[in-house]
């Protein structure tokens, strides 16, 4: 098969120069000499004059000796049929797609140029005329029937002429966008429509619109040129000269289709084979820096962003290609797969590359829709020289060329790809590369001057796509994009990168992929150094300045400072006077009660570091804690002490309580770098590993959080998390600093009711609360007069944005919330987001930015950072990182590493949190790496279904797990509510990309929750695996399309609720069963088909059609 290696361009942009630098530039195969060429076209000429059946048989005769059919030319076919023709396999999936939303503007092709000079407007339309005349394509309207559609070349040239004068030029570039943008109807037709503007004077703009499926971007630029001919020849007003002025054309596109239906088909198998072993494994979806989530069905509008390089730069880049024996388009397109995989993370990357698709000489001067696409897939590792993956690259390029005559659509039939309106299948993004010149710009008509003028539709059929143009000089960059995921500075950001790229593979050989850096627009700031002070002095300090008031108050129990002050210095002495001093790691088993925080502040006051022991713990995890940290003193209340006896047999019990006259609190001096406290986490071998905070860090975490709320003696803060945990203190430690009163939760939880009491009785005004249940309270809290709150903090798990919503939107909408996020590992909380008004709009609300003392950064796995907006791991740096995992050397060097950006020595904390940074150095979690949450390819966020899920009438909670392994793989959906899960089921269907949509919803009285107020996944049960069955029609409308689906399909296995495209079904026997519908009685449409594809649900939404009703 002849391969068409002129310059690849899109369907908006392909042009018909050849190229030495375009990654597709071969001549196609041609016969030997004139003589090999007459027997070509006699032997296909025979061959289409042969009725059906035996050209059947000359095509399996010739496939038999190995003849290649492209060495016949395409020749008319003798039809009884002289007007209607197949439908090319390109056209085909235009026509599905027209189906599916005629009114999208999206394939239009709209080709506009500013005419200045005396034009002659009779002789125009004349040469249109002849235009529409000489292409049948122009001429071509589509019709269907029993869901067949085939195309019509009407025998009269037809076309649309519209004539507008202006008054304000300004508005011109609005005029020719609407114009360019209406809708094309395929049954009736023109498919041509030509719209001149007069704006004054000797001065017009011609707009020409085409539907993209009887155009390509070849064609354009054909049409201009042929029509400027045209019109020289018309301004003679003969119509001799009219009909001489082009040679004239054997074919029409028709032809060629009706040519590639009776050869391709029989001929594509090797090629089809290529492209499943390339595309038909793990298709994964290309992660880009989108400013918005996607929407159910993707939008339309598209925005442009330009970027020249200049003639230095694209010489140098040029020279590049020559070195490594590869093209300009090889390399460009290769810097633009580093670039994507520097902002997703992903090693591999798809890129849809267009093929002009005229591959014979005979379909050059033809207008049609040739355009193919290539799927050009890119393995991207940092590791390498970005030489190898150019040399990999060049490789995959040729063998897509090789392999370019199989259709997309084909391909994706054949792979059966699940349906999804809201992406493109396959690829997201797609690159360009096209000379300039040869186009309308260097055209001449007597007596006026034609210039290029802006006239696009201002559309986006994908996310990303990158069109280049080489003028021989320099390069012109133009990024088109999907205005709804993209904002402009995203990809005004975006273009900039890809030049810097560009610049550093020009400055020499041998660069290391993930050695190109991209200029980081998120400014991060130096962490804020505090001058230290030991707290224990400053605890001190302040009950000697407010001895009388209220400390810390626990249901009935209350403490002054004094009594505070005096109980700790007491016990800190007791421990002191049992040989504790600095790096003693004293164990603290207290129930909750203001006993705990006396012995809390004791050790802190001793010089020891505390290590919160839980009575209610399992014995042996408690034994791990002890042996692990090296315990031998144990601060217990006799209550604990005889619960875990068994476990402190080993220890030193020191009792919290206090007898008779307490002893005077010893002077011990802190050092900044000296152990405060020690924490245990969960550890991924199954045992808990133990975090080392030193005073240093802990005094910047209070520091960070007294400047950032401004807590005053005049404060309540509330204390309701467990000691287990880190932000128990800066639930009571920033308090105690300043004289405010901690309200404490004693044993028992808070429930709702009770919550809401405290902070109504205690009128607290600082409280923290657990996201999780927070979103629970703030729909049963009080009233907004009767709490005293105004600061709210919540964390733990992602805070949604619609629970946000409600919040701003309710009554208590005007209190402070902020979003907290941070690792034990960097000192309780790193980063905070004063909630804003429009985070409502995203599915979960940013972590925000670092508290001054910290610094935060998103690294991409080479330790770069990351671009703005790019994927990568959060790295926490400043004073408040962990020393690290005690006794765990491995470990912590693993996760505690040096920090590059800081001081000599200072180290980071790699989170293993996914994130990505905006702009403004906002940071937005998306997940842990180690916990991606991926469905057949495609990164889900579970935060984005339980969204939408709450949305639902009646639902309070909801939650969404994967269940089941490989293809096996499923969405299980849970929720808590007074509910119908038929609705919530059809409404998440209408809200939500298919692939998105839980497969099963299960009902709870409540979700499960742990007892930080987390949700617990794990103790979700699990649904009931739903095997596929054959289930029968229970109504006539059931049972009519069940029958129709088994005749198209060919199968009698079929059910109600069996997935049309899951057993086999295509996007052209989708509109069969139509079709048949109809001729039943039945109205669906292809969107209908598309997102309900179940006669189950098709069912609820097919309409009775009325006697003698028209489409």
């Amino acid at each position: 098969m002849t391969l068409d290696r002129r310059t690849p361009g899109d369907a908006d942009s392909a042009k018909p120069a050849g190229s030495a630098n375009s990654a597709s530039s071969v001549t196609p195969d041609q016969p030997a000499d004139a003589s090999a060429q007459q027997r070509a076209y006699a032997i296909a000429r025979k061959y289409a004059a042969l009725p059906e059946d035996r050209r059947r048989l000359f095509r399996e005769k010739a496939q038999q000796q190995g003849i290649d059919p492209a060495r016949l030319p395409v020749v008319p076919l003798v039809s009884s049929h002289a007007s209607r023709y197949p439908l090319s396999h390109a056209q085909e999936r235009l026509w599905f797609l027209w189906k599916l939303d005629p009114q999208n503007p999206a394939y239009n092709l709209a080709r506009a140029v500013r005419l200045t000079g005396a034009l002659d407007v009779p002789a125009l339309r004349r040469a249109m005329a002849a235009l529409v005349a000489r292409h049948g394509a122009l001429r071509a309207r589509f019709v269907e029937e029993q869901g067949v559609a085939s195309q019509w070349i009407d025998a009269t040239a037809s076309y649309s002429w519209r004539e507008i004068a202006l008054d304000d030029p300004d508005a011109l570039r609005d005029t020719l966008r609407e114009l360019a943008r209406e809708p094309f109807d395929l049954s009736a037709g023109p498919l041509l429509r030509a719209s001149l503007v007069a704006l004054g004077g000797e001065r017009h703009a011609l707009l020409i619109a085409t539907h993209h499926i009887v155009s390509d971007g070849w064609s354009q630029g054909l049409l201009v040129r042929e029509l400027v001919a045209l019109y020289r020849a018309a301004r003679q007003g003969d119509t001799a000269d009219l009909a001489a002025a082009l040679p004239p054309l054997p074919i029409h596109y028709g032809d060629v289709a009706a040519w590639q239906r009776e050869w391709l088909d029989n001929t594509i198998e090797s090629d089809l084979a290529y492209w499943t072993q390339q595309l038909g494994g793990d298709r994964p979806v290309l992660e880009l820096p989108l400013d918005r989530p996607r929407n159910a069905v993707r939008g339309i509008d598209g925005g442009r962003c330009r970027i020249d390089v200049d003639a230095w730069l694209a010489g140098r880049l040029r020279e590049r290609a020559r070195g490594r024996r590869t093209t300009l388009f090889t390399l460009l397109l290769g810097a633009y797969a580093v670039l994507l995989h520097r902002y997703g993370g992903q090693r591999h990357v798809r890129i849809g590359v267009p093929s002009a698709g005229r591959d014979r000489s005979e379909t050059e001067g033809l207008i049609g829709y040739f355009v193919n696409t290539l799927v050009i897939e890119a393995e991207v590792d940092g590791a390498l020289p970005f030489d190898a993956l150019l040399d990999t690259l060049h490789t995959r390029v040729l063998d897509a060329q090789a392999h370019q005559t199989v259709p997309f659509g084909r391909i994706l039939d054949e792979l059966k790809i699940a349906r999804d309106l809201g992406r493109s299948p396959l690829f997201q993004v797609m690159f360009n590369l096209e000379q300039a010149g040869g186009n309308e710009a260097a055209a001449t008509m007597p007596g006026v001057t034609v210039e290029a003028e802006e006239g696009g539709t201002d559309t986006a059929r994908f996310d990303l796509v990158l069109n280049a143009v080489d003028d021989r000089s320099g390069l012109k960059l133009m990024f088109n994009y999907a205005t709804d995921v993209f904002d402009r500075s995203t990809i005004e950001r975006l273009s900039v990168h890809y030049v810097e790229v560009l610049e550093q593979l020009a400055a020499g050989d041998g660069v290391r992929v993930g050695a190109l850096t991209l200029g980081s627009s998120a400014g991060v700031d130096v962490a804020q150094q505090y001058a230290f002070a030991s707290l224990g002095e400053q605890l001190g300090a302040q009950a000697a300045r407010s001895p009388d008031a209220i400390a810390v108050r626990c249901e009935d129990a209350s403490l002054s400072y004094a009594q505070l002050d005096a109980w700790s210095g007491a016990i800190a002495a007791r421990l002191v006077a049992r040989g504790v001093r600095a790096e003693t790691r004293v164990g603290l088993c207290v129930t909750r009660g203001p006993a705990m925080l006396a012995a809390l502040l004791g050790v802190i006051r001793s010089g020891g570091a505390f290590v919160p022991l839980d009575p209610e713990y399992p014995a042996a995890r408690l034994a791990q804690m002890i042996e692990d940290a090296g315990i031998v003193q144990v601060l217990a209340d006799d209550a604990s002490a005889r619960q875990v006896a068994d476990v402190l047999a080993g220890c030193e019990v020191v009792p919290v309580s206090l007898d008779g006259v307490p002893a005077a609190a010893p002077v011990v001096a802190l050092h900044p770098d000296q152990l405060a406290y020690v924490l245990y986490t969960s550890g991924s071998t199954g045992k808990p590993k133990g975090v080392a905070v030193s005073h240093g860090s802990l005094w910047t975490h209070l520091q960070d959080f007294l400047q950032t709320y401004r807590i005053t003696s005049a404060d309540t803060v509330l204390h309701s998390s467990t000691i287990n945990f880190d932000v128990a203190l800066h639930e009571t430690l920033p308090a105690l600093l300043m004289g405010a009163t901690v309200e404490m939760r004693g044993v028992q939880p808070w429930d709702l009711q009770s919550l809401s009491e405290r902070l109504v009785q205690r009128q607290v005004t600082f409280a923290r609360i657990p996201t999780a249940l927070w979103q629970q309270w703030q729909r049963s809290a009080p009233a907004r007069e009767s709490l005293a709150l105004r600061q709210v903090t919540v964390g733990g798990e992602a805070l949604p944005g619609d629970a946000l919503g409600r919040w701003q939107s309710g009554p208590l909408g005007g209190i402070r919330l902020d979003n907290l996020y941070g690792p034990t590992e960097t000192t309780v909380a790193a980063l905070y987001r004063e909630t804003l008004t429009e985070d409502v709009q995203q599915v979960t609300v940013p972590i925000g930015k670092p508290y001054p003392g910290r610094t935060a950064r998103v690294i991409d796995a080479f330790g770069d950072a990351a671009p703005a907006g790019g994927l990568g791991e959060l790295c926490i740096g400043g004073p408040t990182v962990a020393r690290g995992y005690l006794g765990r050397a491995a470990q912590t060097a693993e996760r505690f590493v040096p920090d590059p950006y800081g001081e000599p020595g200072s180290r980071q904390y790699r989170s293993g949190d996914l994130c990505r940074m905006r702009a403004d150095g906002t940071v937005e979690f998306l997940g842990r790496l180690d916990q991606q949450v991926k469905l057949r390819g495609q990164r889900i966020e579970l935060g984005e279904i339980e969204a939408v899920m709450r949305q639902c009438a009646g639902v309070r909670e909801a939650a969404v797990i994967v269940t089941g392994a490989g293809e096996r793989q499923r969405l299980a959906g849970y929720i808590a509510g007074d509910i119908d899960t038929g609705v919530v089921q059809r409404e998440l269907e209408q809200k939500l990309p298919a692939y998105m949509v839980p497969s099963t919803l299960t009902v709870l009285e409540k979700l499960p929750a742990m007892p930080n107020g987390k949700l617990d996944r794990a103790a979700l049960p699990v649904p009931q695996a739903r095997e596929r069955e054959q289930v029968g029609a229970r109504n006539t409308t059931e049972a009519n399309l069940l029958s129709i689906w088994s005749a198209v399909l060919g199968r009698d296995d079929l059910g109600v609720t069996d997935n049309f495209f899951e057993v086999g079904g295509d996007s052209i026997q989708s509109l069969q069963i139509i079709a048949r519908a109809r001729e039943a009685g039945l109205k669906l449409t292809p969107r209908q088909v598309f997102e309900h594809p179940t006669v189950e649900r098709l069912a609820l939404r097919a309409e009775a059609v009325e006697a003698g009703a028209q489409d």
